[in-house]
């Protein structure tokens, strides 16, 4: 599980999308051969090709649900 704050988390999908669209150019996506850095010290996560591929689709997939419970919210008021 990966618990962010909304900040956190708009600055780690544009890292993730980076690192995706990077990603394109491997000849072999099955190859875990990208490294995606953290603030943590000495802890990074390691994807290939199709796994960063399905993460960046689960991202957007999470910013589009919290868009639309902002959109609720708003309506609730």
């Amino acid at each position: 599980m990966l618990t962010l704050e909304e900040k956190d988390f708009h600055s780690f999908r544009r890292t993730i999308q980076q690192q995706y669209k990077h990603s394109l150019q491997l000849s072999n996506e099955h190859c875990k051969c990208v490294v995606v850095q953290t603030a943590a010290a000495g802890t990074h996560f390691l994807f290939s090709g199709r796994e960063i591929k399905r993460f960046n689709e689960l991202l957007d997939e999470a910013d589009t649900e919290q868009q639309a419970q902002s959109m609720l919210a708003l309506f609730q008021q």
